[in-house]
């Protein structure tokens, strides 16, 4: 099932706003990784969810995450699908399924053009 977002949805990765579509081209042929859930709901801390949104969400489609450093530490990056995450954590689960890109891959992404 091939997941996309069509093409005025974007995302906003440290300050600079990108094409989800994009983003989930980088996805194709990559596999999978079960992460637990405690190594991601930092995010929360930073952004709020939309509850509507989150009741909505599929997890049939994985979240995409990176690495990088925040507060001190080496963490995963929330980069698409922090509803489904949300949706993963108040049904109880403990993993969800991630693709993990490489951070330099991200950032160079082309950046959305504002006129």
């Amino acid at each position: 099932m091939e997941y996309s977002e069509g093409k005025d949805s974007t995302f906003t990765h440290f300050g600079k706003e990108y094409y989800v579509d994009d983003l989930l081209a980088l996805t194709k042929g990559e596999k999978t990784k079960w992460i637990d859930v405690k190594q991601l709901d930092w995010i929360f801390k930073y952004t709020e969810p939309d509850p509507e949104r989150v009741q909505k969400a599929s997890l049939h489609y994985p979240i995409i995450v990176t690495k990088d450093f925040v507060d001190d530490k080496d963490r995963y990056i929330v980069v698409d699908g922090t509803h489904r995450l949300a949706k993963a954590i108040k049904l109880g689960h403990r993993q969800i399924q991630c693709y993990v890109l490489d951070k330099q891959d991200v950032k160079a992404l082309p950046e959305v053009k504002r006129k």
